[in-house]
């Protein structure tokens, strides 16, 4: 073999042992791979659970500025309602009707003839109904609306009568679930809910995993197509216009062949639960609160007697009906506004149900509040009468 080849490959052999000889000095022991990988696995734990922390640190202030996030009937409304107050004029009033799915499947702001809401330049007014939103939850509500930068001009709240009976009225687990709750409600629920403490408590646990204590409500949003027919069917902010108002065509379907007498149930019910007990104290202090919170940001509150099954005005007894006609009036004194009456403003083949109006009954009933609230309120029309019931 030439001298050149054997000295090339002398070399390459000596680099090779050189190479091995370092690889086996350099080989970690088992108890150095033990080492490192607990290491490894210590890193991966810390930074799995930085991201966690930060993760769930990111929800509060996301859901702060979206309040979607926990509460999608509300948080839908109040961006649809936000922009149009933005969009609006600085000149022109915004006019809110707070309720329950009476107020959301009663109040049309679309067909309004002389307040026009979509009209080039016009004002806005929106029905901020709720499903189940009585006095505590359109206290909540309000309270949101505020602290969410939006100020109304002029307030409605609906004062529906099968909601003062106090065994009817409290209870955020039954009439506003848990989830929807945001930090700010506490207070309010501590002061009016008879088990605050307890929901209070129950609200606080659910905090500590956000993201998947709200992943129904996320999916809601973000997902509505994955949730089922039934689920779907309960998102009622997907089958609101732009101005708030409430239609639910499978409801409406279910219900058009019922007879006057399946209609009757649920006002029977109602008329015996309030004339069963003395209208609730708590709920007096509600309305005043919301009375005194509106009074303080300079905006006018009118209150509103929603249209009622003949059933229901017929079978609550005179000495509830006194009661709850003393409450309006004292409502009406503090408010410095007469009270709407309209329970027989809407015939009961517009009451499709016994309790919510029809899209037809929601016109007959939007026209006449046009003419006796929203048009002495935008118009600035002078009152003969003292501000009591009519």
């Amino acid at each position: 073999m030439p001298t050149h080849l054997r000295t090339i490959l002398a070399s390459l052999l000596g680099t090779w042992q050189t190479t091995v000889t370092a690889a086996r000095q350099t080989r970690p022991t088992a108890r150095q791979r033990r080492s490192d990988l607990a290491a490894q696995g210590r890193g991966a734990v810390i930074w799995g659970l930085a991201f966690f922390t930060g993760l769930t640190a990111l929800f509060f202030p996301l859901a702060e500025r979206q309040p979607v996030l926990r509460d999608a009937e509300y948080g839908m409304r109040f961006q649809m309602l936000r922009r149009q107050v933005h969009d609006k004029p600085p000149d022109q009033p915004c006019v809110v009707m707070l309720g329950s799915s009476l107020t959301a499947m009663g109040f049309n702001p679309s067909a309004l003839t002389t307040v026009k809401p979509a009209s080039e330049g016009g004002p806005v007014v929106f029905n901020f109904g709720l499903p189940s939103g009585r006095s505590v939850v359109q206290l909540l509500t309000l309270r949101r609306m505020l602290a969410g930068g939006v100020r109304p001009d002029f307030v409605l709240i609906d004062t529906q009568g099968a909601f003062c009976a106090g065994a009817n009225q409290f209870g955020a687990e039954t009439y506003y679930p848990l989830l929807r709750l945001q930090g700010n409600d506490l207070p309010v629920i501590c002061r009016y809910d008879p088990d605050g403490d307890a929901v209070c408590d129950r609200w606080l646990r659910l905090q500590r995993f956000p993201w998947l204590s709200y992943r129904k409500n996320l999916q809601a949003c973000l997902l509505p197509r994955w949730a089922t027919s039934a689920e779907q069917s309960e998102m009622s902010w997907r089958f609101i216009d732009q101005n708030g108002w409430l239609v639910l065509p499978h409801y409406l379907d279910g219900t058009k062949h019922w007879s006057h007498e399946q209609k009757s149930q649920s006002p029977r019910y109602w008329a015996k639960g309030i004339s069963s007990q003395p209208c609730s104290e708590s709920l007096i202090r509600v309305y005043r609160e919301i009375v005194s919170l509106c009074q303080r940001v300079g905006v006018r509150i009118v209150m509103v007697r929603m249209p009622e099954y003949s059933v229901m005005r017929a079978e609550i007894k005179p000495e509830t009906q006194a009661q709850l006609d003393l409450i309006h009036a004292d409502l009406s004194r503090a408010t410095g506004e007469p009270v709407i009456d309209a329970r027989a403003w809407v015939p009961d083949d517009e009451i499709f149900d016994g309790t919510h109006l029809s899209p037809a009954g929601s016109v007959r009933f939007t026209r006449r509040l046009e003419k006796d609230a929203l048009e002495p309120l935008l118009f600035k029309r002078t009152r003969a009468e003292p501000p009591t019931s009519h």
